[in-house]
């Protein structure tokens, strides 16, 4: 608390503000197969009304830059003075940049306003150390409290106080500190303090230009591809599928001629353009991507990598949706085999291929494996979430569907293959819609 306490000096200073409150810290850790982190502005999940809220993010070890296979934050350059009626207009016209100020040391940290747009990407396929990174947001005293959805996925983080705020009324909490005054006395310049890199600050900002100096050529070009497939990501966000085809089309095709066909690029765009294709509708184009995708890292890093492992399952899960049911149990299989190796018997990338194969095993009617797989997940559920948690009611209804489809199959005779098959298109006509309509 002291040290985030001390640092409010640097936000008020940034904010151009005389009393700043802390809203809170949090510790994001990002291990070697995770996914990247989606596009999304800070103040989404803040019940807050206010324009002066800033984040601090520190790293609490040496974060490499993004070409080099680091996780540094990605900004949309300007888009924290976008206005969110024309946050759409903004990106589909493209006429913003994007940037990123890996890498980082040990005393470095970025700063970023609550409205800028900022991304992640994974690890490195071949990284073994987890990224940690420490965050601190603060805001300007006098902000007044909003209702956001009940379902907000960052609920649990304003819990505790946000309900004794009534809506409209001024933010004052024991929870939300304010920055004792006798703090802000000392400039920054008076500070032993990181070095902030404050993004879209126009004299300190970090561009291309300034980065060649210190770089080779390929990591130049290494950067600028990485970039590109970030963009492609944020303008299928908002719905600009074809615009963000197109260009992890072409940065794929760049990205070979200009940096090899080994390259890691070229592993994160197929990624990539599988998952879009799907989106779209296009699952056949989406096959033949992951399967590539699939045979470059079993060929780099072998089968039982975390990377080749979520790659095979995302192949599956197409492939299910197909009705090639015979292939996307294989996956799923190897699939659930290699992460209990890697990740062990509970971990939760462990239940998602637990689900996956029980699915797709239901799905042929293989009754009594299918059942010990949902039966498996469920008392997982129930360990790890409790009774009375979503994740475990759901996991619940999936076991009892089974069990009433196991019923009414074996009284009929039939096998409801077509009426699975009917199912699986209907949810992938509302899947694509949700997707179209965010």
């Amino acid at each position: 608390m002291q040290v985030a306490l001390s640092l409010g000096v640097v936000a008020a200073a940034l904010l151009s503000v005389r009393r700043v409150q802390l809203y809170g810290d949090a510790l994001f850790v990002k291990q070697p197969g995770n996914t990247g982190t989606s596009w999304h502005t800070d103040m989404e999940h803040v019940p807050l009304k206010t324009n002066s809220f800033v984040t601090l993010w520190i790293p609490l070890q040496p974060v490499p830059a993004v070409e080099n296979g680091g996780s540094p934050l990605i900004f949309a350059d300007g888009s924290q003075r976008w206005d969110a009626n024309e946050r759409l207009s903004h990106i589909r016209s493209g006429a913003f940049s994007l940037s990123s100020h890996g890498a980082l040391q040990i005393g470095d940290a970025t700063a970023h306003h609550g409205q800028t747009m900022h991304a992640a990407p994974a690890l490195a396929c071949d990284s073994r150390d987890e990224r940690w990174a420490l965050t601190l947001s603060y805001f300007g005293a006098g902000a007044t409290k909003v209702e956001l959805p009940a379902e907000d996925e960052d609920r649990e983080s304003y819990r505790a106080w946000v309900d004794d705020i009534p809506v409209g009324h001024e933010a004052t909490h024991p929870l939300l500190p304010e920055v004792p005054l006798n703090s802000l006395e000392c400039s920054s310049s008076q500070l032993t303090m990181p070095q902030i890199r404050i993004h879209d600050e126009p004299t300190l900002k970090r561009t291309e230009a300034e980065a060649g100096e210190h770089r080779n050529k390929s990591e130049t070009v290494a950067s600028t591809m990485w970039l590109n497939t970030y963009r492609a990501m944020l303008l299928a966000d908002h719905g600009l599928f074809e615009n963000a085809q197109e260009l992890l089309t072409v940065t794929l095709s760049k990205s070979t001629d200009l940096l090899g066909p080994g390259h890691p690029i070229k592993l994160t765009c197929l990624s990539h353009l599988g998952t879009l294709l799907q989106a779209m509708g296009k699952e056949d184009a989406a096959v033949v991507v992951h399967r590539e995708a699939l045979e470059m890292l079993k060929a780099t890093f072998g089968f039982a990598h975390l990377e080749t492992l979520a790659c095979a399952t995302n192949l599956g899960l197409i492939l299910r949706d197909q009705g090639q049911y015979a292939e996307s149990e294989e996956l799923f299989r190897l699939a659930l085999k290699g992460r209990e190796t890697a990740l062990g018997p509970s971990h939760r990338d462990t239940m998602v291929s637990v689900y996956n194969l029980a699915d797709v095993l239901k799905d042929q009617c293989k009754w009594a494996d299918a059942e010990v797989l949902f039966r498996r997940e469920l008392a997982w559920c129930e360990k790890v979430y409790g009774e009375d948690h979503d994740g475990t009611h759901v996991s619940r209804r999936n076991l009892a569907r089974l069990l009433a489809e196991r019923a009414t199959k074996l009284e009929d005779g039939s096998t409801g293959k077509k009426e699975r098959e009917s199912d699986r298109r209907r949810e992938r006509e509302r899947e694509r819609e949700g997707l179209i309509m965010s």
